[in-house]
């Protein structure tokens, strides 16, 4: 998906789906009952110059990748471009294919603790930064790291969000209500924000089962009770994956975006 400018909330769910795996039925013919079920996976690429990604379940499947502009000298025709890939094609693949089978042998090898949510993807990038002389920390570290910078931007984009931070700096536990919830982020809130907050509590109720996953992370537990009184609960977390991969120094870390690094 090249030179994208924006993605709606049901494309975000779609691309959710596609990278995870789905499938969907079809008639097989017209004329008769029988179904025929495609099933697909894939990984998916998106470019634009802003972030499009903001939903947190879409920007957990995503490791993002910040590029830099190529300067005027740097600026080659296609035909170029691509007879100076096509001479390297070949060390290229072989680089690819000695990785890979090395990995193959590493992989079932590993211990993993603390699996983000691809796990299958954190235990193929850390056998594949053991095949190419990296520890399986070092893809850890750093993949937890773009997690933390996927988790930051979420939490700047959404207003609920940074106002719960706040509102929890000084409180182990609060229990109310969503009405209650909204009065306080309100309260909080100075004037250009207060009409950027919704003014219907089960709106601000729905935004928070989208922002679960994030200020877990962040270290604010979320719960919704059942029943007619819906208690909003949240509880501040102890250590977790996201606060402990930050502290690590940057010198433990392997940049993802780095090419020089695979």
């Amino acid at each position: 998906f090249d030179n994208i400018s924006y993605l709606s909330p049901e494309n975000s769910d779609l691309l959710c789906r596609v990278v995870s795996g789905m499938g969907f039925a079809k008639r097989k013919l017209y004329s008769d009952d029988d179904d025929i079920i495609f099933n697909f996976q894939r990984c998916i690429g998106i470019n634009g110059i802003n972030l499009l990604a903001l939903k947190p379940d879409l920007l957990e499947r995503c490791v993002l990748i910040e590029l830099e502009r190529v300067t005027p000298e740097q600026r080659l025709e296609e035909k170029l471009l691509l007879d100076a890939f096509n001479a390297d094609l070949p060390q290229i693949l072989g680089g690819v294919f000695d990785a890979i089978s090395k990995a193959i042998a590493i992989k079932p090898t590993l211990t993993l603790s603390n699996l983000p949510r691809m796990a299958d993807f954190a235990r193929w990038g850390s056998a594949i930064a053991e095949a190419l002389g990296h520890a399986s920390s070092d893809f850890m570290n750093a993949y937890q790291s773009n997690i933390d910078t996927q988790q930051d931007i979420v939490i700047s984009e959404s207003l609920e969000a940074t106002l719960i931070l706040e509102f929890m700096t000084d409180k182990d536990e609060w229990s109310d209500s969503a009405t209650k919830l909204l009065e306080e982020l309100k309260f909080l809130a100075n004037n250009d924000q207060k009409g950027l907050l919704p003014n219907d509590p089960k709106v601000l109720s729905r935004r928070l089962g989208t922002l679960k996953p994030t200020l877990d992370d962040a270290g604010v537990f979320v719960e919704r009770s059942p029943g007619r009184k819906r208690l909003i609960t949240l509880r501040k977390k102890g250590g977790n994956i996201a606060s402990n991969a930050s502290s690590l120094p940057i010198a433990e870390t392997l940049d993802l975006s780095d090419p020089s690094n695979f």
